[in-house]
């Protein structure tokens, strides 16, 4: 995988830190593109509806800005009142800025929005492009928030989230922004699924988004493992065991794939084959599977013997069975191809020493099980 110090040296440097999440090229590429002069801008305060000049918007005019403007470059919501307490928009629009405050309720579906910043009470999003989404919390008011099939390039969630309820449903995040201290406090944090990238965007695509002359480009974000490690601290402490076990997972990947060749590299390889970081312990007993059924097609063919101490029952059956019960034995100790006290003997020395390294890989497996579910469940 192609590091990020390759395509911008001054990045060379932080490599375990910085690195451009997956996805990020397609996703700035089709978000509105920073501009010099603000476009159109409309500010809501104390329930009056205003432009960037100061121009009071009477209700009428303010609906029909909103429903008709195909691209609103800035909307700020500052504590509004009735009739601007809900916002609504079902067409596909473009917004450089959604910045809502106290009080303020957003329900927006099919945009692409290059920054939207929310402190308000209620926010629903879904079917968007986000180049970024920052959650403030509210310090009186109860904060509800629903993000649902939204591709969202950096996720940050300010020190003062607390009061609030968040969830992400089938939503991919391609970098976080989270920082743990001692007074930072629990708050409800949801995700359905496994949303965060863990791999770096290679290709011409990316270095069109990271060019540095040109100030039309926004900058694809940089991930940072520490995000991923305060998350996890945080909500290990509170108790939040899927969603420590989700960010720690996250962490190892982009362990992988921003650390140098190595020993380390290596073992998270092989943690990532077996398992993806511990996050689908499933794919380890897939494997355990397929290799248990390979050793025995393989000691089918090789042959095998009845052991001179083994019962009766065993020595009764056929090669295919007793290939069978051989490679079950391995599951159960794995160094029954070695073993004098085994029922069934590989009749060569490739055979035993396959019975071996399916014992050892079996061995590996179910340490990654275990280690998996310890995490998810915080066994002691």
């Amino acid at each position: 995988m192609e590091s990020t110090g390759k395509i911008r040296a001054d990045l060379s440097k932080r490599q375990f830190f910085n690195m451009i999440p997956k996805g990020s090229a397609a996703l700035y590429k089709n978000l509105p593109k920073h501009r010099d002069q603000p476009g159109i801008q409309i500010i809501l305060e104390k329930g009056q509806a205003k432009d960037r000049k100061g121009t009071n918007i009477s209700q009428a005019q303010f609906e029909e800005k909103w429903e008709a403007m195909d691209e609103i470059n800035s909307f700020i919501a500052d504590s509004p009142q009735d009739p601007y307490r809900t916002l609504t928009s079902k067409s596909k629009k473009l917004f450089k800025l959604l910045e809502f405050k106290r009080h303020s309720n957003l329900v927006i579906w099919n945009a692409s929005i290059d920054r939207l910043h929310f402190s308000g009470q209620r926010l629903e999003v879904k079917n968007c492009k986000l180049g970024q989404l920052t959650l403030f919390g509210t310090h009186q008011d109860h904060q509800t928030v629903l993000i649902e099939n939204c591709v969202i390039g950096e996720l940050r969630l300010d020190r003062n989230v607390s009061q609030t309820q968040a969830e992400f449903r089938n939503c991919r995040i391609l970098n976080l922004r989270f920082e743990d201290s001692d007074d930072r406090k629990p708050f409800d944090l949801v995700f359905d699924n496994r949303p965060f990238e863990m791999e770096a965007e290679t290709g011409t695509a990316l270095q069109e988004v990271v060019k540095a002359a040109d100030s039309q480009i926004y900058y694809a974000p940089q991930a940072s493992l520490q995000s991923y490690r305060d998350l996890h601290n945080w909500a290990q402490r509170y108790g939040m065991s899927n969603l420590a076990h989700l960010a720690r997972g996250t962490e190892l990947g982009l362990e992988y794939t921003t650390s140098e060749p190595g020993l380390e590299k290596f073992a998270l390889l092989v943690w990532k084959f077996a398992c993806d970081y511990g996050l689908r312990p499933q794919k380890a007993l897939f494997w355990l599977f397929i290799s248990t059924a390979v050793l025995w097609i393989a000691l089918w063919c090789c042959g095998t013997t009845s052991a001179t101490s083994a019962p009766q029952w065993v020595k009764d059956l056929n090669d295919w069975s007793r290939a069978l019960v051989a490679a079950l034995s391995n599951l159960v100790f794995p160094y029954a191809g070695i073993s004098p006290r085994s029922l069934v003997i590989p009749s060569n020395i490739a055979s035993a020493t396959l019975m071996l390294v399916h014992g050892i890989t079996t061995i590996a497996l179910l340490l990654f099980i275990g280690f998996s579910l310890r995490r998810r469940f915080k066994f002691n």
